[in-house]
């Protein structure tokens, strides 16, 4: 081919480059900048890399079934496979190589099941699914799924899941949207896995679910999750029968992140147990942060029923029917109990109704859910039964900081009498006279409250090892004799901290505090001792003017 000149700008296309386009060849100008090592490549391997479903005869007309030609595309070594603009059906499940991006131009690209959709097998279920990764057994890695539309109108039955990733690692799908059939997203087997950006609506199950043996530091954040109210979707997000890698504490090997998830009937987000078949697996480490929950038909608005280590933080629950956050174990069988030593901090809750009026708490920890921190939330006044309430065998727990507007039964129940700070108050009515010289029992028979402690006068046993604080009034009759020297001492296992007082002619108070370490099981008392003196000390008959109190400080951990 010769040399051509095109005559407006007097531009010469020279005769070895478009020889070299004739023959399908094409290569960056070396004389651009910084590059100097340019290949020849072909043009059709070119445009290997990145190929359109309709290069391979997809039609996107709405009706065409066109599972072959985009099996063709997913098939063919393209690292990139776009879905142009339009409705694609799939008669049969398409399956995705490793290390293959499929993509579209927005949800305008839509990907939608046949009515006759075939079923296919991942794992040992039988189910109906639109796209799934090639090699579910051995496994996929780096599979990227965005900018796409997913449709399971036709094929709205038990077992359809629009996205079924399984055994796959590293692997991505975002800002995709979801509607119909039982999940919209699910992922089995996954290790660094994430579902981000996403809208999933009318769900039978869940928007998005995980679940079976081993899930691996997977992400779940920035989704949109919702039902109108008539399809009934159970979950927005249901974390089910996993056993997350890691053995650290502090971290957060499962996140579930910055969703927004409304009028669905199950708990908002689910942190499951074990209950998937024969699968007694746990999961561990969750964090449950900055979601915003509203509208729930008939459930919580997040539910942890296994595991340990989950941080639930910074969520705001709102128009929730059955409670706002539970930690309640598994009814089902095989199914251990409540997460335990999980962290519920920073949330806001409000219209937390209570399937009856008040029949369910705003935040409720359960029997087994043991070694939970409470700290810093805040509920709102409202229909709940409880703003905060722990179960009759729950153990080890702490609530602190929090702002609890009352339910319709109460603030604050602990049933099981071990989860709140340790404190009690007690006070003397009876105008007792303690024997003298002493030491004697000072005794304060009338409790007036007695919170995880097992106050029994005159003494009080710590339940837990830290720092208490005691605090003391007392006042003695005109008839003691003035000039008497009396002793007050705090008598604990570990230690005496006494005080002189030198009795008036009057009647007379004398007040102290201390701060005292004690470990669990220490006790404590107040007694008397003359040191001056041969006279009588006699309190006044009058409650209010002989008080003995104590709480818990600080806790040592």
């Amino acid at each position: 081919m010769a040399d051509t000149t095109f005559v407006a700008k007097a531009t010469t296309i020279l005769a070895a480059w478009l020889n070299d386009i004739n023959a399908g060849y094409y290569r960056a100008n070396s004389a651009i900048t910084g590059v100097t090592s340019a290949m020849y490549r072909t043009i059709l391997a070119k445009a290997g890399d990145y190929v359109s479903v309709k290069d391979f005869g997809a039609t996107g007309d709405g009706s065409t079934d066109d599972s072959t030609a985009v099996q063709a595309a997913l098939s063919s070594g393209a690292l990139s496979v776009y879905f142009p603009k339009g409705t694609y059906i799939l008669g049969t499940t398409c399956t995705i190589p490793s290390s293959v991006r499929v993509c579209g131009s927005g949800w305008g690209s839509i990907i939608k099941a046949k009515s006759t959709l075939a079923s296919t097998t991942l794992g040992s279920a039988t189910v109906y699914v639109l796209l799934t990764n090639s090699t579910p057994t051995g496994g996929n890695s780096k599979i990227l799924i965005e900018d796409l539309a997913f449709d399971m109108t036709n094929k709205d039955v038990a077992g359809a899941h629009c996205v079924h990733l399984r055994n796959c690692t590293n692997s991505h799908v975002r800002r995709c949207s979801t509607q119909y059939g039982d999940d919209g997203v699910a992922m089995t087997l996954a290790n660094g896995c994430t579902i981000s950006h996403c809208d999933g609506r009318e769900h039978a199950n869940a928007a998005f679910d995980m679940w079976e043996t081993t899930i691996d530091s997977a992400i779940i954040n920035n989704n949109i999750y919702g039902s109108s109210g008539g399809r009934g979707q159970l979950y927005g997000i249901l974390v089910t029968g996993l056993t997350i890698l890691d053995v650290a504490a502090t971290s957060s090997r499962v996140k579930v992140q910055g969703n927004t998830i409304y009028g669905v009937q199950g708990p908002g987000i689910w942190i499951q147990g074990g209950v998937v078949g024969a699968q007694t697996g746990a999961v561990t480490y969750c964090n449950v942060t900055g979601n915003i929950i509203g509208n729930m038909i008939s459930n919580a608005g997040i539910r942890l029923s296994e595991g340990t280590g989950h941080v639930v933080a910074n969520n705001i629950i709102a128009s929730t029917w059955q409670g706002g956050i539970q930690i309640q174990g598994e009814a089902s069988a095989g199914a251990a109990g409540a997460a335990q030593n999980c962290i519920i901090k920073g949330n806001y809750l409000t219209g937390i109704n209570g399937s009856t009026n008040g029949g369910i708490d705003a935040i409720f920890i359960g029997n087994s859910g043991n070694g939970t921190l409470v700290e810093g939330n805040t509920v709102i006044t409202g229909l709940h039964k409880y703003a905060l309430s722990f179960g009759s065998t729950t153990s080890g727990c702490k609530q602190a900081n929090n702002i609890l507007g009352a339910g319709a039964t109460g603030i604050v129940s602990d049933a099981g009498g071990t989860n709140l700070s340790p404190q009690f108050a007690a006070r003397n009515s009876a105008g007792t006279a303690p024997a003298v010289p002493g030491p004697t029992d000072i005794p304060f028979a009338t409790v007036s409250f007695n919170q995880g402690t097992g106050y029994a006068t005159p003494t009080f046993t710590a339940p837990r090892t830290g720092k208490y604080q005691f605090n003391w009034n007392i006042t003695h009759t005109s008839a003691c004799t003035a000039g008497n020297v009396f002793e007050i001492s705090l008598v604990t296992t570990a230690r005496t901290y006494t005080w002189a007082y030198t009795v008036a002619a009057a009647e007379n108070t004398l007040a102290g505090s201390c701060l005292a370490d004690m470990t669990a099981t220490d006790t404590a008392k107040l007694q008397i001792t003359r040191t001056t003196g041969a006279g009588t000390f006699t309190l006044v008959a009058t409650a209010a003017k002989n008080n003995f109190t104590g709480f818990l400080r600080e806790e040592y951990v």
